[in-house]
């Protein structure tokens, strides 16, 4: 399946995760600094809830960049696995409490979930100047 990479305004997309502020700073000075960004956002095209890229989001934001390049999957695909990280919780209705989260604006705690995405896109190498 080929992926492209698509332009979303940063206030559009919603997060189901909580970032780590040291290493949301620490990328955003290495984003700045390599005027680059690697990888694209993972996110879901039906609501606009971020899966992969919470960190990088954030360093985008805290860069003040207006446009967000990410890549739009569809979230209920076979080709998306999603596991809790703490194995304690049921993987039953996963995807549908990712998104329900991220909807309600009652992220998670930082590396709640881990996504596994078939086929995706990286190294990209963004030039920041066309996220202004």
């Amino acid at each position: 399946m080929k992926r492209s990479i698509s332009f979303i305004a940063s206030h559009k997309l919603k997060q189901h995760e909580l970032t780590n502020r040291q290493h949301v700073r620490d990328l955003a000075k290495n984003i700045q600094f390599t005027g680059r960004l690697k990888h694209p956002i993972i996110v879901d095209k039906k609501s606009l809830v971020v899966l992969d890229g919470h960190h990088r989001l954030a360093a985008l934001q805290q860069l003040h960049m207006k446009q967000i390049p990410v890549i739009l999957v569809n979230y209920f695909s076979k080709q998306i696995k999603v596991y809790w990280r703490n194995s304690s919780f049921d993987n039953a209705g996963i995807k549908q409490r990712v998104i329900k989260q991220a909807l309600i604006k009652r992220p998670f705690p930082y590396k709640t979930t881990r996504h596994y995405i078939k086929n995706r896109l990286y190294n990209s190498n963004i030039p920041l100047h066309l996220l202004c």
